[in-house]
């Protein structure tokens, strides 16, 4: 009797595991678009997650060129060479703060609820929130790229 009930509960235990790994396999249903201001919205949340992902990034590029700019003024590089150099270095920090602040602003003005609202309207917004997250994206990359040719790294 005991012996079946251990078997058994293997038995159990062994199909619950096969059950949430296929679950796994599968991928999480509540992440699957419905409609296409779900699509939307997840294309929204990528563009956020990819900005976001360069964060640390960027912060490091940031430091470094505090750093060469500081460095630059302690040696009192009054060459035309180090002037040029010093506003291409502010140039570029410039960029990597508003590109940073640009992300920040967006996060602090997006407002994901739209209970109530037609799917066409969620489309409209989604869509706008889309070029909005695009256009940061990109700002994103070009400061980082600015910042890398002038760092060599």
């Amino acid at each position: 009797m005991t012996r079946s009930l251990i078997t058994s509960l293997s038995i159990l235990l062994l199909l619950a595991c096969n059950n949430s790994s296929s679950d796994q396999e599968k991928g999480n249903v509540s992440n699957i678009p419905k409609t296409k201001s779900d699509s939307l919205y997840q294309d929204v949340m990528k563009g956020h997650e990819r900005g976001m992902g360069r964060f640390g990034e960027l912060h490091r590029y940031e430091a470094l060129l505090s750093q060469m700019v500081d460095s630059l003024a302690r040696v009192n590089g009054k060459s035309p060479e180090s002037k040029a150099f010093r506003w291409q270095m502010d140039s570029a920090l410039t960029h990597l703060k508003n590109a940073e602040n640009a992300m920040n602003q967006w996060m602090e003005e997006f407002d994901p609820n739209k209970e109530g609202k037609t799917e066409n309207e969620k489309i409209d917004f989604y869509s706008a929130e889309k070029n909005k997250v695009i256009r940061v994206e990109e700002l994103i990359n070009n400061s980082l790229d600015q910042a890398k040719k002038l760092t060599n790294k």
